[in-house]
């Protein structure tokens, strides 16, 4: 009977501790983002965005450099291609333009 009241009181305990990090975790990921950023820096995140393409399901050989030059007719400004800890490409880049006409173009 002691055992089983303990086993009770730890099980009470361990659902305690997962609703209160349930709780918080919601209080993290549950606020807007923008909420945190002034109209003016929403509207420059918003026409920085319109500048920017994913590209994805690329060859894994491809590097920065050469997605630079491939996307260089069109304007690129700049190129971030991800990598893993070990430095392998991931597949994927983000091509930032010039302006939203060119990434369009793109």
């Amino acid at each position: 009977a002691a055992a089983a009241a303990t086993t009770a009181a730890i099980e009470a305990k361990q659902r305690q501790a997962r609703e209160a990090l349930a709780a918080v975790q919601h209080a993290l990921y549950a606020q807007p983002i923008a909420a945190a950023v002034n109209a003016q820096g929403v509207d420059r995140i918003a026409e920085r965005n319109r500048r920017r393409l994913y590209a994805g399901n690329l060859p894994l050989q491809l590097r920065e450099p050469e997605l630079a030059a491939i996307f260089a007719p069109f304007g690129v400004k700049s190129v971030d291609a991800p990598t893993d800890p070990a430095g392998n490409p991931k597949g994927f880049a983000f091509l930032e333009f010039e302006s939203e006409a060119q990434a369009l173009a793109a």
